[in-house]
């Protein structure tokens, strides 16, 4: 399987990475080995899948400081970056060669990353150079070259997706407009946050979820909390806010907006009887205050696509967010919630009344919620997209020889198609790709072959059917070999490396060695290749107008009781004993600059 290498900086619980643990654990449902590389990752503050050994995560660099004196935080953070990119390439990639890099937030590991002549994937959330002021000349000086070098170092990636279509026109308006940009929605996994009922609640509940950072204005939640007061009269039911979020003591930006926070709740008469604050939580705390709330406050303006109101539906809970950025592409207005103009504090205030006014709104639009974010955000298709960026970054690189006969395959199958009205039936599973790359000299070739055929979109055509291969019987590989040979090759997959210089003479009569080595998934190896192709016999058998392919068989060179130039099992000849039991001729070519060994 492809292993893939994700780099990001710092590995705590925002929005950015959740998406980075959303897209590892996508990647792995897809088979791919996966290893996460951060510059800091706190296990008292991060979420569950990073700690509890699910992912593997890997902390280099931290050494390196975050600020010199408190200033120069973007440069410290690129440095920071590089740094753990240096570390992947020249020492973790030593241990574990990889395939693919996935990097995201800062583009500046990119060239480090280039040196492998890999493939490089990077996730854009908002450009960096839109995320700080210049308010100085000093400040537009000290950015000048760091925007610069983003805009370079970001052109160079083999591929990049952006959050949402807000991201990507901001991304063609200020990185560059001639690169192709896709979008990939963040997801929400369906473990992740579940529905919960509020109806044993006292008193009407809002949340807000998010970081404690200026530019999430949490200031907006006090205040069209305090402004919604003045619009209730003194029987009303009591009416809480709870605002929780992500907060590191270290940054000092986190610690000076608390403190403000809790400041302009006292100014507004907010005591705690009214207002919760919370700072940083777990993924079951976060659950619980989701159980709590009928509505959840979403208050950052032009936020790049937003994580809290999927999570917020997900759970059947209606959002109020600004009608800007990415909230404009997720949330249904006056559906799923409510998306506010300006003025924002009456706005937000008039549109919490309403879930005090209607007693069953929050459950009606939580309702419709849960079922757009199955419909649009549900993690399945996210994964199934991501595997096929992923497919398709590894064919680019891929040299151009193999990707002329792979096109040259799949053209033989469009054409097929368009000349033939009968069924193709084509050969594939996850089981088979995994079997296929224990040779290290196909690794990666089936998935290639399938992106491919998914990129032509030959899977939609009415007569093209994915058929899944069975496993070979005992008694179908001995159709093809002897008995002894398939013992051995059973007994062989099962010994130590280091001691089979014990068996060499039984190893060289079998021809097991240089090129067509031991190796512990051996049998099920063999069963699957010959399994592919007996499959496709077998449905031709069934029906003598239909085309089956299997891209992932032909290994001809074995013989009967020797492994030979790569092949350990001769699928061809258990295939034509398959089809004899129901054509008596059958046409063999083989288009191999050098001869098989099907008759030896």
């Amino acid at each position: 399987m492809p292993r893939i290498a994700i780099l990001h900086p710092d590995l705590g619980i925002g929005g950015a990475e959740r998406l980075i643990v959303d897209i590892a654990l996508a990647l792995k449902f897809y088979g791919h080995d996966v290893d996460i590389y951060t510059n800091f990752h706190d296990k008292r503050r991060c979420f569950d899948e990073t700690r509890n050994g699910q992912l593997n995560v890997f902390v280099a660099c931290s050494w390196f400081p975050r600020n010199i004196f408190g200033r120069f935080h973007a440069l410290c953070a690129y440095i920071r970056f590089i740094l753990l990119a240096i570390y992947v390439v020249y020492i973790g990639s030593k241990e574990k060669e990889y395939d693919v890099f996935l990097c995201d937030q800062i583009s500046a590991c990119i060239p480090v990353l280039r040196r492998t002549q890999k493939p490089i994937l990077f996730y854009c959330h908002y450009p960096d150079q839109l995320l700080t002021k210049r308010e100085s000349l000093a400040k537009k000086l000290y950015r000048w070259p760091i925007d610069v070098f983003e805009v370079y170092t970001t052109c160079l990636a083999d591929r990049i997706l952006v959050n949402s279509a807000y991201t990507q026109s901001i991304f063609e308006k200020y990185i560059s407009s001639k690169i192709p940009v896709d979008i990939l929605y963040p997801t929400i996994p369906d473990q992740i946050v579940s529905s919960y009922s509020n109806e044993n609640e006292k008193s009407i509940n809002f949340l807000s979820i998010n970081r404690f950072e200026r530019k999430k204005d949490l200031k907006l939640a006090l205040h069209s909390f305090a402004y919604l007061r003045t619009l209730l009269n003194s029987n009303i039911q009591s009416i809480h806010l709870y605002i929780i979020g992500g907060y590191d003591e270290r940054l000092r930006e986190n610690v000076e907006y608390y403190n403000e926070l809790v400041q302009l709740a006292n100014e507004l008469n907010l005591d705690s009887s009214l207002v919760t604050f919370v700072r940083s939580f777990s993924d079951e705390q976060k659950r619980k205050y989701l159980a709590k709330a009928h509505c959840i406050l979403y208050t950052p303006r032009f936020e790049h696509f937003g994580i809290v109101p999927l999570e917020a539906m997900q759970a059947e809970r209606p959002v109020i967010a600004t009608a800007t950025g990415g909230p404009l592409e997720t949330i249904i207005n006056n559906e799923t919630g409510f998306l506010c103009d300006e003025p924002l504090i009456e706005t937000f205030a008039k549109c919490m009344k309403e879930f005090i006014d209607n007693k069953n709104l929050s459950k009606q639009m939580g309702q419709e919620g849960k079922r757009h974010v199955n419909e649009k955000f549900s993690f399945k298709p996210f994964a199934k997209k991501l595997n096929e960026h992923i497919n398709e970054i590894l064919i680019r690189k891929n040299n151009s020889k193999e990707n002329s006969f792979l096109l040259l395959i799949i053209l033989f199958c469009f054409i097929l198609l368009k000349k033939n009205m009968r069924d193709i039936i084509y050969i594939t599973s996850l089981e088979l790709h995994k079997s296929l790359d224990n040779i290290e000299k196909i690794r990666h070739r089936s998935y290639l072959v399938d992106a491919l055929i998914q990129a032509y979109e030959l899977d939609k055509h009415n007569h093209f059917r994915f058929i899944q291969p069975q496993l070979a019987t005992d008694n179908e590989l001995a159709s093809a070999h002897d008995r002894d040979y398939l013992d051995f090759l059973n007994f062989i997959s099962n010994i130590d490396p280091n001691h089979e210089q014990l068996y060499k003479e039984q190893m060289d009569f079998y021809k097991i060695g240089y090129e067509c080595p031991s190796f512990e998934q051996l049998p099920s190896f063999c069963k699957w290749i010959g399994g592919a192709s007996i499959t496709a016999a077998k449905y031709l058998n069934r029906s003598n107008n239909n085309i089956a392919i299997n891209f992932f068989g032909g290994w001809h060179h074995a013989k009967r009781s020797e492994a030979s130039g790569f092949c350990y099992i001769n699928d061809i000849v258990m295939a034509i004993n398959e089809l004899r039991k129901n054509f008596d001729r059958i046409c063999y070519i083989d288009l191999d600059l050098h001869h098989g060994d099907v008759g030896m």
